[in-house]
Formats: C-alpha cells, sequence, structure tokens
C-alpha cells in the first residue's frame, strides 16, 4: 500500500530515498498520489517500514498527539516523508526476553 501511495511502483521511481527523493511519478493515476503518509497507531512499525523502503531518520518525524500542531515546525512537517503517530502496540509492550 505505502509504494503504491508514494509512487514507488511507477517505472524509474527507485527504492534508494536516503539521499534525495525520486522523481515524481508521470501517470496520471500517480499524480494524484502523495509525497507522504501519516504512519499510526505504531510509530516503531512506521519507522521500521520507511527504513525498509530505503527512507532515512531525516524523512521521518514523530507526532504528538498530546502537543499543539504535533509539536513539530511547518518545516518539519513539509521536509519528512512519513509522519509517524506516537503509539506503540501495547501487546508488544508487554514482551521483554524475560517473558519467553
Amino acid at each position: 500500500m505505502l509504494t503504491w501511495a508514494l509512487g514507488l511502483d511507477e517505472p524509474g521511481a527507485g527504492r534508494a530515498r536516503a539521499a534525495a527523493p525520486a522523481p515524481r511519478a508521470q501517470s496520471a493515476h500517480a499524480a494524484r498520489r502523495g509525497d507522504k503518509v501519516l504512519f499510526f497507531p505504531d510509530q516503531h512499525l512506521g519507522r521500521n517500514t520507511g527504513f525498509g523502503l530505503g527512507y532515512g531518520a531525516s524523512d521521518m518525524q514523530v507526532v504528538d498527539p498530546r502537543q499543539r500542531l504535533g509539536g513539530l515546525a511547518d518545516a518539519d512537517v513539509k521536509e519528512a516523508t512519513f509522519l509517524l503517530w506516537k503509539g506503540h502496540c501495547s501487546v508488544h509492550q508487554r514482551i521483554s526476553h524475560r517473558t519467553r
């Protein structure tokens, strides 16, 4: 779903994103796609997914719903590709090396 949403499934889009964004896809369908993803409810899954797609940490910002405007400046939001909702999976939070 994310490769489609970000236009990474278009020819020539490429996967390497850490250095610079891939060129925007050329099809009319892709032109309606976005260049950002709000990933929730688990920021860790969002971050790992972004890394798996070839994005770097500089492409991600954490949105804290308890802070005004998510705790982010306009520039942070504009420059990020992944906006990661400050949340986590409560089940995974309970699992540790001691529970095995």
